[in-house]
């Protein structure tokens, strides 16, 4: 019986590691095409290949209350995306047009879990998230950074921005301020694309159903009040890539595959 126990936990094992590898493979940058010319007023562009988009980020983080011993924040903020990549390299402006025939920025809420109150040295649990992804005709948008008194923000100037695609599920994230005192995020939510999204993000069909972000600053780029209870990030850098969760017949198949071996090695034993 202990040798069963011991190959069931050996199994179990590999099963874990297994899964873990096809985690650490889902999470690599995955290639995407764009196609800029979707957008009102785009028609110089080039249907495109990236797999990486940086951008700039700024967000007000507030504490909102307590939960037992954690001490519970909550966000709002705007990324500003800036160029498309492609294997670490940018896509040229004159293919993607971005900047110079339309924005791209995403708009979010967020709310954290610390052990402690925020500071320096301090990790916080991602609990929630709402993302909303927005290309702007022109390039008339203004981009307000948070200051301690006020929520960054982003004027639609013209009022004719296109949701792209929105996030509301939070997968896996953490987010806090460094030893150094810079502030720090990593995150992975759903993705999920609105029809305008789709003539824009025109392949894989279907899209990608994960994003991750990914957005660090120095000390030089957060500000906190007197009281500890606000903190105004002005300039954390960073961008988004795309995956999709592993099927869930392979990983199926992957299990049934190494319980059998089990069972095989225990028959052996018997015999």
């Amino acid at each position: 019986m202990k040798r069963i126990r011991s190959r069931h936990a050996a199994v179990a094992a590999v099963l874990a590691m297994g899964l873990g590898a096809a985690s650490t493979a889902m999470a690599l940058p995955q290639p995407f095409q764009v196609n800029p010319n979707s957008i009102p007023g785009v028609t110089a562009g080039t249907q495109f290949t990236a797999d990486f988009v940086t951008g700039g980020s700024s967000t007000r983080v507030v504490f909102d209350s307590m939960s037992g011993s954690n001490f519970l924040y909550k966000s709002a903020g705007y990324i500003e995306y800036g160029a498309f990549q492609y294997n670490s390299s940018n896509v040229g402006v004159a293919m993607t047009r971005l900047g110079l025939d339309y924005q791209l920025y995403a708009t979010f809420d967020q709310t954290f879990s610390c052990g402690s109150a925020l500071g320096t040295g301090v990790s916080c649990a991602v609990t929630g998230a709402n993302v909303n992804v927005y290309a702007s005709p022109g390039t008339n948008n203004t981009f307000t950074k948070a200051t301690l008194a006020a929520d960054p923000s982003v004027t639609d100037t013209g009022g004719n921005d296109i949701l792209l695609g929105t996030a509301n599920t939070v997968i896996a994230g953490q987010a806090g301020i460094n030893a150094l005192g810079g502030a720090f995020e990593n995150l992975t939510t759903n993705f999920m694309l609105t029809a305008d999204g789709s003539n824009f993000f025109v392949d894989p069909v279907p899209f990608y159903n994960l994003a991750f972000s990914n957005f660090n600053n120095t000390s030089q780029g957060i500000t906190r009040s007197a009281d500890g209870r606000i903190f105004a990030i002005v300039n954390e850098n960073g961008g988004s890539d795309f995956n999709r969760v592993p099927e869930p017949a392979g990983l199926a198949l992957f299990a049934l595959g190494l319980l059998g071996m089990a069972g095989a090695s225990r028959r052996r034993n018997k015999a």
